[in-house]
């Protein structure tokens, strides 16, 4: 019995990607909030935050937008899949980003006596990441770099969203089936039954 499902050996791997991710977010999630990291002996650093922060844009480009590449004739994307990829990497991307955002710090243009809280920095990485800028948080001089990167990783899942929804949509309305990718084991039974002659 396999751990993790998929047809092939490329598919399991995203599929284990996709377990692992989504697992790390929540550990990072509980980091923000309840600051699991110090109580095991391990202070986030900048650099290691910023780490965290380009894993996601790495598993972005593995599991979501490279999958568009895969399409062939053999193999059609899984729109629910690529949705819940999508899902996984904003998740991921936003509570990676308001992590190192806790680690580096932003600065408060409003209320500048208030304590910031997890809330603050989730809240302004989902406001950076879906680009609105409110203006009530901005980046410390140490982050616009990275906050700028991931107002770009934003723009570009909003993007994918749409191109899935448009996939999920037409599919449907066409009355297409999904069409699971042929193993390799069997490909090459094919191709040995052509050069055969049969």
């Amino acid at each position: 019995m396999r751990l993790f499902p998929g047809s092939t050996r490329g598919s399991r791997a995203r599929n284990a990607m996709s377990a692992f991710i989504a697992g790390l977010g929540g550990v990072i999630l509980l980091e923000l909030f309840f600051e699991v990291f110090s109580r095991v002996g391990f202070t986030p650093t900048p650099y290691a935050t910023a780490m965290f922060a380009a894993f996601g844009f790495v598993f972005f480009l593995a599991t979501t937008f490279a999958v568009i590449y895969l399409q062939s004739e053999r193999f059609r994307i899984s729109p629910s899949r690529l949705i819940r990829d999508i899902a996984i990497s904003i998740f991921y991307s936003v509570v990676a980003f308001a992590l190192y955002y806790r680690t580096v710090g932003i600065l408060p243009t409003f209320d500048a006596q208030r304590t910031q809280t997890a809330r603050d920095f989730i809240y302004f990485s989902v406001v950076t990441f879906s680009t609105l800028g409110y203006g009530d948080f901005r980046p410390s001089p140490d982050s616009r770099l990275l906050a700028a990167s991931q107002a770009l990783l934003g723009t570009v899942h909003i993007g994918m969203i749409v191109g899935a929804a448009f996939l999920t949509f037409s599919m449907s309305g066409r009355g297409e089936k999904q069409v699971r990718p042929v193993p390799s084991t069997q490909r090459r039974r094919w191709s040995r039954k052509r050069r055969r002659g049969r």
